[in-house]
């Protein structure tokens, strides 16, 4: 089974008060037709199968308080999550710290220097194949995507849905 990972930046004030059905129907899946186009304008990324090393990927970055207040916001769920739905969001409040972190992230040295622990993480998250070099720079690449998403948000001054779809 697959779990796939979607972020997506919007504007705070269009989505306060939404459901959190509604705000699921705000990102489009890999099949929908305006998938394509918000990925190339840096307002969404997805992550097939590994969204969940991501967060992963960025713990191994943490070397102060402030980092680790931001990993932490980055993959503990949000206050708003609901279970049935499988979404929730960052406000702009968090994703601006998010994105702080973000604007030194280094992924791909921390990919090459965490390799073991990434490996046994991803055996720990119950993956039935091995963590291997292809698998580590499609964490890379979506670790990457999802750091310029971040800081565009906290340019923009919005938050970041995540949905989860299993």
């Amino acid at each position: 089974m697959s779990i796939d990972y979607f972020w997506k930046r919007v504007p705070e004030a269009r989505i306060a008060d939404l459901s959190p059905w509604d705000l699921a129907g705000l990102v489009p899946g890999w099949f929908d037709d305006e998938f394509a186009a918000q990925v190339r304008e840096q307002r969404l990324v997805g992550a097939e199968d590994t969204g969940a090393m991501v967060g992963a990927l960025l713990g191994c970055g943490v070397t102060s308080d402030a980092s680790r207040r931001a990993v932490e916001h980055f993959v503990i769920v949000p206050d708003n999550w609901d279970d049935n739905a499988m979404t929730g969001y960052l406000p702009a409040a968090d994703v601006r710290t998010i994105a702080e972190f973000l604007a030194t992230a280094q992924p791909g040295a921390w990919a090459r220097q965490h390799a073991a622990a990434l490996a046994a993480r991803f055996a720990e998250l119950g993956y039935q194949r091995p963590y291997e070099p292809e698998t580590a720079a499609e964490v890379v690449e979506t670790t990457e995507a999802v750091a310029a998403l971040f800081r565009a948000a906290a340019t923009n001054g919005e938050a970041v849905i995540l949905k989860v779809e299993a």
